[in-house]
């Protein structure tokens, strides 16, 4: 158990070297992603209301 005021000693115990770590890589298939109204607005155009509000809750059914 850690009694407060005991953290501190702890604290200091703790090892501060990190370069060991391996640094996560970049997946290489990432996609850029284009932001801004228009883009938005150009996204929207692509969904049909009328065939998502029938199947959404279908496996099958369409997906925004």
């Amino acid at each position: 158990m850690i009694y407060p005021g005991k953290w501190q000693s702890i604290a200091d115990n703790m090892p501060r070297d990190f370069n060991s770590r391996k640094q996560p890589q970049a997946n290489k298939q990432i996609r850029e992603i284009v932001g801004g109204r228009q883009a938005a607005a150009k996204q929207l155009e692509k969904v049909d209301p009328a065939s998502y509000g029938k199947s959404r809750n279908l496996l099958s059914g369409a997906v925004t």
